[in-house]
């Protein structure tokens, strides 16, 4: 058993049951040996009782005119099924803390060794445990082979050996579409636009910063280079993942005026909406809110242009809320 506080179930009369934690059991069915995960209980009516997890594994069908549990058929660890679709077990035991990804073992020794095979996590870790594996291609080598598991929850998951995890399927070669080729002109030009990206990304390090810890903070930045608008062609910042909604309950909406400014401020503030405007930063808007926009002069005597939401955010209601 492996040290993990369990669900709390409720018995046929209702009384609850906390569980002691999980562990992984060899089950022979037809002189058959695979993996199970079960819960422990301190006491129990039986020493063992087969859960919705076991039967949905057996593809077994309850019946109970002929009082028997019909399972599929499992096939013996040296037998393939024919269709070149095989088990992943975790080749150890392994800790995936909360809201992280890692990178862990699998082992099956009946996969011979391929370059390049499918990897389907599976369904139930993923919808009854939050613990998801990425659909990948992946290499095996004597049984093994790597994957990255994500960890969803709020707390520590562990993995325990010899567990089911994903499925893997073999496939031809032909039904991979490799990115890897690239045209002379594109590789010339990715390699020049990086070392310019690199350059540029070098400027805003900090001078007291080791070469060796520049080089390392380079290599990462440079790895999610696409995400900097380097050359600030453009300011467009949008993610369309969340939306954000400002409470303001009941209150009244504040509309401020505009404060007072000089001829020059207000061409400034002109020339800032209409570049915003025309980069689709913002949009036209008839809504009864407004506030004041404020002008601040940069140090190379450029302003800075900053909106004055004070009144706003003091009927805000706080969103940081557990």
């Amino acid at each position: 058993m492996f040290t993990e506080t369990g669900p709390t179930l409720k018995t046929a009369c209702g009384k609850p049951v906390a569980a002691s934690g999980r562990c992984v059991l060899k089950v022979k069915l037809n002189g058959t040996v695979k993996p199970f995960e079960f819960l422990v209980f301190p006491q129990c009516s039986h020493q063992m009782i087969l859960g919705w997890d076991f039967f949905r594994a057996t593809d077994a069908v309850i019946d109970c005119g002929k009082e028997e549990l019909q399972l599929a058929e499992i096939l013996p660890d040296n037998i393939t099924s024919g269709k070149s679709d095989f088990s992943l077990f975790a080749e150890a035991d392994y800790l995936i803390e909360a809201n992280s990804a890692k990178q862990i073992r699998t082992l099956n020794p009946d996969i011979e060794d391929v370059d390049e095979a499918l990897v389907i996590g599976d369904k139930i870790l993923m919808c009854e445990r939050e613990l998801s594996i990425s659909a990948s291609i992946v290499n095996v080598e004597s049984g093994r082979c790597k994957l990255w598991v994500t960890n969803f929850s709020r707390q520590n998951q562990l993995i325990p050996k010899g567990i089911n995890i994903a499925c893997l399927t073999t496939i031809e070669n032909d039904a991979i579409c490799s990115l890897k080729g690239e045209d002379q002109e594109d590789s010339k030009e990715h390699k020049t636009r990086s070392r310019i990206t690199r350059e540029k990304l070098r400027g805003v390090l900090g001078a007291e910063l080791t070469s060796f810890v520049k080089e390392e903070l380079l290599h990462l930045l440079e790895e999610f280079g696409d995400i900097f608008d380097i050359n600030k062609k453009s300011r467009k910042c949008r993610c369309n993942a969340v939306k954000h909604r400002i409470e303001t309950s009941d209150n009244v909406p504040i509309k401020q005026i505009p404060y007072r400014t000089s001829a020059t401020e207000r061409r400034a503030i002109e020339n800032e909406v209409q570049r915003m405007l025309k980069e689709d930063v913002i949009q036209p808007s008839d809504s009864p809110w407004s506030s004041p926009v404020v002008l601040v002069k940069k140090k190379n005597g450029e302003w800075h242009f900053c909106v004055d939401y004070r009144r706003l955010n003091k009927i805000t209601k706080k969103d940081v809320y557990p």
